[in-house]
Parts: C-alpha cells; structure tokens; sequence
C-alpha cells in the first residue's frame, strides 16, 4: 500500500510540473506572436493572453509532504 501512495503521490508531482512547464511554453509563444503583431490591439491582447499563462503557472506550487496547492483562482 505505500508503494501505490507515493505511485500516486509522484504522478501528481510530475503532472503538475508537466501542466506548469505547458503553460509557460504556451505563454512565451504568446509572447512571441505579440513580437512580430502590426496590430497593436492584437499584440496587446497576446500579451495579455501570455500574462495570464504565467500567472496560471506561478499559482501551481508543491508544498512540503508532497501536497498540491493552489493560490486563490484567478478571475478571468
């Protein structure tokens, strides 16, 4: 049974690095879109999109014992 528990737990710890690492990718392809936009309304929009991944990114957190936690949702 405690093989299965940290199974588990290790599971979790690298789906959530792996959710981490896409939402940062998906924010410096954001970023990068925004670079080459003659659009200025678009390369705002963009930039803002990235801000958002980031900021999905940086509320994904591992505390001490292996839990998962969440800072407060962000309001879209």
């Amino acid at each position: 049974m405690p093989d299965e528990r940290l199974g588990a737990l290790e599971f979790l710890s690298n789906a959530t690095r792996a959710r981490e690492a896409h939402y940062r990718e998906r924010a410096a392809h954001l970023r990068m879109m925004a670079v080459d936009e003659p659009l200025g309304r678009l390369r705002h929009k963009l930039t803002d999109l990235a801000e958002q991944f980031e900021q999905l990114a940086d509320r994904i957190t591992i505390e001490r014992g292996g839990r998962r936690a969440f800072a407060k949702p962000i309001s879209w």
